[in-house]
């Protein structure tokens, strides 16, 4: 899919002015030399690098990016998104304060009792209202349904979930992110599909739009839940007695990857501007920091500013970083 989203848009990058630049031969060379191993393993295999697709509208990336929407250039706004990522809601929907007043997830890292207790309240409540939930239910053993609507079972899941730690939680989360769209803010879940046209579909919002491209580096189940990756959080779930659901049937057409707490740029490969017919390939490829293999690894670039500048410049109130070497991430206050 790389190859045939290159010949169908009109390549470019940023130059360190932040403007748009056609790729000299040398950049487009490197570019080519950078997906190709993308290319040729392109979601055949769940331990290798996937490539996967978000569509979001210019009003979001503009909401989130800027302190003041009417004065931020499309060239400021992509510089933008290839310096920070795009974080998720949780990171820009609530101040620290109104985060800390939450009942549950008030850092990524979070898998107190709190947030397992709330895990447990929110899937509780949302299979007992059953609407919406009835296609999945149907599907189910019934298993999972009768563990979460007999509240006796809270101090057991809350124990278990605690010491299994974050993708215990994330596995629950999971399902709260696919049905109960009411957690939407306080997820730190962002929603990317493999197949390019249903993240189309769901920019169709907005006349100006944007897909951004991202490799999720392996291992998959590190930094994102899919159906594919679920398989060795299960066994170990289900070795604790705890309810599993079938995650085939949620919405198995959306081929979703929920990315944990945002897209890095240090994985986005480029993102393609809609309304302009436009590839913008990751500025930060194409410095001599970056090898042409470096998409598989992340790419290297200065961020020593960016706890200081995250909080001037965008509207994130709070941020995430990542430990590479050890595939951790954390979350910073600002």
């Amino acid at each position: 899919m790389i190859q045939e989203l290159v010949t169908t848009y009109t390549l470019q990058t940023l130059s360190h002015d932040e403007r748009f630049v056609c790729l000299s031969p040398e950049m487009r060379l490197k570019f080519n030399k950078a997906v190709s191993p993308l290319i040729s393993i392109e979601n055949t295999c769940p331990n290798s690098p996937v490539v996967v697709y978000r569509g979001v509208s210019k009003k979001h990336l503009e909401k989130t990016l800027s302190r003041n929407r009417q004065n931020i250039t499309e060239e400021k706004l992509l510089s933008r998104l290839f310096f920070y990522g795009e974080k998720a809601r949780a990171f820009h929907a609530y101040n620290e304060k109104q985060a800390n007043l939450l009942p549950w997830l008030k850092k990524i890292e979070d898998c107190s009792e709190e947030t397992c207790r709330e895990l447990f309240s929110r899937i509780h409540g949302l299979l007992a209202r059953k609407d919406g939930c009835i296609s999945f239910i149907s599907q189910d053993s019934q298993s999972f349904s009768k563990f979460f609507q007999d509240e006796m079972n809270s101090s057991i899941f809350v124990s278990k979930v605690c010491e299994l730690g974050t993708r215990a939680r994330d596995y629950y989360l999971y399902f709260l992110h696919t049905y109960g769209s009411e957690i939407c803010n306080q997820s730190f879940l962002v929603s990317t599909s493999s197949d390019y046209q249903v993240a189309l579909d769901f920019a169709n919002g907005d006349i100006n739009k944007f897909i951004i491209i991202y490799a999720i580096p392996k291992p998959i189940e590190m930094h994102a839940i899919s159906a594919e990756s679920h398989s060795s959080s299960e066994n170990i779930l289900y070795d604790q007695g705890l309810p599993l659901y079938n995650c085939a049937a949620h919405y198995p057409e959306e081929k979703e990857y929920a990315i944990r707490g945002g897209l890095f740029p240090h994985y986005m490969i480029g993102v393609i501007a809609i309304h302009s017919s436009k590839l913008y390939a990751n500025p930060h490829l194409f410095s001599q920091a970056n090898l042409s293999s470096c998409l598989l690894s992340g790419l290297k670039m200065d961020q020593s500013d960016f706890e200081t500048k995250i909080g001037e410049e965008t509207q994130y109130k709070r941020a995430l970083a990542t430990v590479f070497e050890e595939g951790r991430s954390r979350t910073i206050n600002l």
